[in-house]
């Protein structure tokens, strides 16, 4: 992963070199191994493209960034990968193009070459780039399929500016937070819902799986044409009339190789590698295929393999299980305090858990550890069905289809797992009002009544299981990893949202998904012998084990209490009572929101 920036207009001003070079500062744990800016110009147009790299694809200077194409007509400032670039450089190469480095950027310049905007479709994996056309005076801003790598723009006075980040872009236009966008998040915990809103008024985020096409028109003015050219549901609708529903062997066979292929393509890089290890299955599942080909593969994980309240007992035993080595996290209270600053200034945005930071603290490990890039198991929960809300929301389409048999019998199929998750269904009760829009936006701050998140229960549930990819879980979980994750310089790599993989997941009836009163069979059964039993039919969900109580009790709350009269006139338009902060946010209210 990296950086990329850039300004595209009729005109370039040395205030748009300054801006430029602040970004590429702002920028540089996105990609710490080489920073460049660049200045160009077409027949009627100029731009800055700027570029933070981060090595991991032929780590030669003759695949820095921005680059040109060979005949001087493409430039890109590329962020992510094109895991296929092997095959597709084999491909153009027999169509008649040469290649001066190794590297997935100059894959591109040259399919963009020969297939256009089209060549979008070819690539596999999460990208977001910049590609400015010399000859036609044209500018393509261009986001990968799910919206893994982020990519903001903000249109002022005809001059277009974007940047992988949102911080230098709004400080330069003095802009103020987006309050719809915190409001949505405290009341939904989504923050990222898979629209354009970003954390700034008045900066767009590019959506995921389209395009933007600027170009000047005869006057010089800006023209914007914004497209869409990947389609979620007619992809998951085609894969549905091609796999063998009826024959479950041969369905799992495709899963497995499906699933193998998204890892081993994810493996293919110049720099060293390792594995986020949970005690959970996607992860899990991620360690074992890994280790198959690379038996020395390291593991970090936020637990402690001596503590009983984290994961780290059930992760010891899945890493002896494959012999592999772990590194633990585990952080005093006063390390967990120190890193809730610094990751509420790298994800420049609101967060709704504690989880968020422990993420940024094993980044943090995994960078001190040299290494540069990372694979977990995001994703399988939103494509395998693996939230428990999904086995309430298929019991109510069986009911509404009159399916009475079929929904008595998986109830009795769900007693083990609620009786495994007892003691968080606390949790699950505190967190009802996502799903039935009860909760008030806290009280002591000026927030804007949220919009209402669309969601009908009683939709089809693979429309609603689309949503969970497209809007409500998938898109804010995947910045926090973004940001956690380029805070440190280091690249996450996700099997599980390889498009080919989250189709087939997706396209998969929900019997099979949601069988014996489990979620995520078809993972289960791939991967029988090959994890812990205790992993792969385990009926709870354990995340990060964080008690904010212990945390207070350390100091946290008059941590942040200080920190916000500290800051008062900075924030006190955005509080109700701002004499009232050492009241509002006590150890007891803080305790209590986290309880709501």
């Amino acid at each position: 992963m990296c950086g990329i920036s850039g300004i595209f207009s009729n005109y370039i001003t040395e205030q748009h070199h300054v801006l430029i070079d602040k970004i590429l500062k702002s920028q540089l744990s996105r990609g710490p191994d080489h920073q460049a800016m660049l200045t160009m110009k077409g027949n009627d147009s100029q731009a800055i493209l700027g570029h933070n790299r981060l090595s991991i694809i032929d780590l030669s200077k003759q695949a820095n960034q921005p680059m040109w194409d060979s005949t001087h007509r493409y430039c890109i400032s590329f962020n992510g990968e094109i895991y296929n670039y092997i095959e597709l450089r084999k491909e153009l190469i027999r169509l008649g193009y040469t290649f001066n480095t190794h590297s997935d950027t100059e894959v591109i310049l040259n399919a963009f070459d020969y297939w256009g905007v089209s060549a979008l479709n070819q690539f596999m994996g999460p990208f977001a780039f910049a590609m400015f056309d010399s000859q036609t005076d044209q500018l393509w801003l261009c986001r990968d399929r799910f919206g893994v790598r982020p990519l903001f723009y903000i249109i002022v006075q005809n001059v277009l500016y974007f940047a992988s980040s949102t911080r230098e872009l709004a400080k330069f236009f003095n802009l103020k937070p987006n309050l719809s966008y915190v409001a949505q998040g405290l009341k939904y915990l989504v923050y990222e819902d898979g629209s354009d809103q970003s954390p700034y008024e008045k900066i767009f985020s590019l959506q995921a799986g389209s395009y933007l096409q600027a170009k000047l028109d005869v006057e010089n003015k800006l023209s914007i044409n914004h497209k869409v050219y990947y389609e979620l549901d007619k992809n998951v609708e085609n894969q549905a009339n091609s796999i063998p529903m009826n024959d479950i062997n041969h369905l799992l066979e495709i899963i497995y190789q499906t699933l193998e292929q998204s890892v081993n393509i994810r493996l293919r890089t110049d720099v060293s590698f390792a594995l986020s290890l949970s005690s959970g299955l996607d992860s899990s599942t991620i360690a074992s295929l890994v280790n198959q080909s690379h038996k020395n593969t390291v593991g970090f994980s936020f637990g402690h393999p001596d503590h009983a309240n984290s994961e780290g007992p059930l992760i010891e035993k899945c890493a002896k299980f494959l012999n592999m080595k772990m590194e633990y996290v585990w952080p005093t209270a006063g390390e967990m305090i120190e890193g809730l600053y610094k990751t509420i200034e790298m994800q420049d945005a609101p967060f709704s858990s504690l989880s968020v930071v422990a993420q940024y603290l094993l980044y943090q490990k995994v960078h001190s550890c040299g290494i540069k890039v990372l694979l977990g198991g995001q994703g399988g929960d939103e494509s395998f069905m693996g939230y428990k809300k999904f086995y309430i929301f298929w019991l109510q389409q069986l009911v509404k289809q009159k399916k009475y048999f079929s929904a008595v019998k998986n109830i009795f199929q769900l007693f083990p797992m609620l009786m495994a998750e007892l003691s968080s269904l606390g949790i699950y009760w505190r967190h009802r009002h996502r799903y039935l829009n009860q909760k008030e936006v806290v009280n002591t701050l000026h927030l804007p009544t949220p919009s209402l998140l669309h969601v009908s229960h009683t939709q089809n549930i693979l429309k609603r299981q689309m949503q969970d990819v497209t809007q409500f879980s998938l898109p804010t979980l995947l910045r926090y990893e973004d940001r956690n994750a380029m805070a440190h310089g280091v690249e996450s790599r996700l099997p599980f949202l390889d498009h080919r993989l989250v189709e087939l997941g997706l396209a998969l009836p929900e019997a099979i998904k949601l069988r014996a009163g489990y979620g995520k069979w078809p993972i289960r059964q791939i991967m029988c012998d090959k994890i812990p039993n205790q992993i792969r039919l385990a009926r709870y969900k354990r995340g990060f084990d964080i008690p904010l109580s212990s945390l207070l009790k350390a100091g946290l709350g008059h941590s942040i209490r200080t920190t916000l009269k500290n800051n008062k006139h900075g924030i006190h338009e955005f509080l109700k009572h701002p004499t009232k902060i050492e009241s509002d946010f006590s150890d007891e209210q803080l305790l209590q929101r986290q309880n709501e």
